[in-house]
């Protein structure tokens, strides 16, 4: 048994090291230069439709709507539409008169369905330009936000446009998040440049409207549709783009450690629900090293599992993961995140096992209210 295992330790091993130093290579290629279209001109920039959905973030609107409006972007090439969700904290009152002088052309509604998702397909019903922007209300958007995006389109005529988003903060717990949530979108964005799209944000993506309203969501699940919107378009043969992290980078603040969890178990119950093969695969190849090396260090304690191979794994794993990771911080101005590397490596293992516990008997929560996952 223990010679089975140490070779099925180490034919992933050898999958998981290719995959990273691919996706290593292709992100080394970041910040790409700029691409800027012949007819990049006002009179003939995309037009775009930021559509937002908002429950009780009143401490959060003022900085939201602050960078949308001070974006380097003619304001009548964008609008915004607000979708409240039941907020209860003033939002939908604090959101109206921090527009009311907006240069920019807005709607402010209040949902008449309940939840993200139906929140947001209300907003993506009333727009009226033909590409659809997102992102969260505890987010703010960089000043080039809108030509980063509108210089992608012009130059590929891309359905999908995946966007970075990045945490931002200086506690402890902070920096742990940071780390564990750049590993995963900064993969998902290496992958996409490979040709191999898995996953996006919806706090940082663009899709094309038409596009949008002929995808078949998933409605088995109240969480968003963003992944599965990006599936969609994969599966039908869409063109699918990556925007610059650098210079397309949405910020947002960590979360407590509950919400931490209730997210996490939100995302780790929806893989079950994807048909797309390199997704699956994908999840499958990081969750089943992880598992391995701590069933190893089980059977190295109860058993005869060799210490010097479950040393050595660990050890080129935590190697081929700092050197990406390091390039990038190093991209998106993240690199104190970096001194915390060997206590999320050190527990990542037993994190996914305790978040695979809690998706089994924790049904997860968003702003109050109960989220379904099947």
């Amino acid at each position: 048994m223990i010679s089975i295992l140490l070779l099925t330790s180490w034919l992933i091993m050898g999958g998981y090291i290719l995959w990273i130093l691919a996706q290593f290579i292709i992100w080394q290629k970041n910040p790409k230069p700029e691409r800027v279209c012949v007819a990049n001109s006002p009179n003939h920039r995309t037009q775009f439709t930021v559509v937002i959905a908002m429950r009780n973030e009143l401490a959060n609107l003022e900085k939201l709507i602050n960078s949308i409006g001070a974006v380097n972007y003619p304001f009548e090439c964008f609008e915004l539409i607000l979708v409240d969700d039941g907020s209860d904290d003033g939002s939908y009152e604090t959101a109206n008169e921090l527009l009311a002088n907006a240069d920019y052309q807005y709607q402010i509604i209040k949902s008449i369905g309940i939840g993200k998702k139906e929140a947001i397909r209300e907003g993506v019903k009333l727009a009226n330009f033909p590409y659809l922007l997102f992102t969260d209300a505890d987010c703010t958007v960089p000043i080039g936000w809108m030509n980063a995006y509108d210089s992608i389109i012009c130059s590929s005529r891309a359905q999908f446009v995946i966007g970075y988003v990045a945490i931002k903060g200086n506690s402890f717990w902070s920096h742990l998040q940071t780390l564990e949530f750049m590993s995963i979108v900064a993969s998902s964005i290496s992958s996409a440049q490979l040709g191999y799209p898995t996953l996006c944000n919806g706090a940082n993506m663009c899709v094309e409207k038409q596009s949008w309203l002929n995808s078949n969501l998933q409605d088995t699940v109240s969480s968003g549709d963003d992944v599965f919107m990006l599936h969609d378009i994969k599966r039908s043969g869409g063109k699918i783009e990556v925007a610059n992290p650098k210079q397309c980078k949405v910020e947002t603040r960590g979360v407590s450690l509950r919400s931490f969890f209730d997210q996490r178990i939100r995302w780790i119950k929806k893989p079950r629900l994807y048909s797309d093969l390199t997704t699956t695969s994908t999840a499958a190849l990081v969750g089943g090293l992880n598992i391995l090396l701590v069933i190893g260090l089980c059977l190295n304690l109860y058993a005869d599992f060799p210490l010097n191979h479950l040393l050595i794994l660990c050890s080129v794993k935590a190697a081929i993961d700092y050197i990406f990771l390091r390039q990038v911080a190093i991209s998106t101005e993240a690199k104190p995140a970096l001194n915390y590397f060997l206590i999320v490596f050190i527990g990542y293992p037993f994190y996914l096992l305790i978040l695979a516990a809690l998706a089994i008997f924790f049904t997860p929560k968003w702003k109050g209210r109960v989220i379904r996952t099947k």
